[in-house]
This record gives structure tokens, C-alpha cells and sequence, in this order.
């Protein structure tokens, strides 16, 4: 099943638009015999080299088959009791997350 990434991208507008840096990755593999799209946008804590969130859409996301978004960092306390990662979230919510954390 072929799926049409538009979230991970309406994400990177959104962030320009804050005037929030960032860092994206096109990780999409393209093979005659083979196809794996992958997207990734990886997010620092102001003034520092330290990650505040990863961003990722492809192959084995959780959501991708729904053009959701799966992210690891800026989750609740309660989230991360659950697992060190949360997905099937919109770029409006994963937006909501970094501008709440980034600082």
C-alpha cells in the first residue's frame, strides 16, 4: 500500500512559520525492486545540541498508513510510562507538543 506523506511536510511549514530550526531527512530508498519512503525531522532544545524530538513518517511508523506522525521526546510523564515513543498524532498535534517544549 502506497501512502501519500503530506503530514511530515504540513510539520516543516509549520516550524518555518515559528521560525523554529530544525533538521530534515529524506531516508526514502528508491530501487528498481524496492521502494521505502522515510521522513524524519529531528528538533534541538534552543541554544543546545541536545535532542528535543525526533519526528518520523514511513515504513513502519506507527500511523504512516493513515499519513500520521510517530515521535520520541516531548511526551507527558504518562506517555513515557507507556513507551518511549508515541504515534498516530497530526502535525498540528506534534506542532502543539514542540512550541509547548521548545525553550
Amino acid at each position: 500500500m502506497k501512502v501519500d506523506y503530506k503530514e511530515i511536510f504540513k510539520l516543516k511549514v509549520m516550524l518555518d512559520k515559528a521560525n523554529i530550526p530544525y533538521e530534515f531527512y529524506d531516508r526514502s530508498i528508491f530501487l528498481p525492486e524496492y521502494e521505502h519512503v522515510d521522513y524524519q525531522i529531528v528538533v534541538y532544545k534552543k541554544n543546545s545540541d541536545e535532542r528535543l524530538i525526533s519526528v518520523v513518517q514511513g515504513f513502519a511508523t506507527y500511523g504512516n498508513e493513515k499519513d500520521l506522525l510517530e515521535i520520541m521526546g516531548c511526551l507527558t510523564k504518562k506517555e513515557y510510562e507507556v513507551d518511549t515513543v508515541l504515534g498516530w498524532l497530526t502535525a498540528k498535534e506534534v506542532f502543539k507538543r514542540i512550541k509547548k517544549n521548545y525553550k
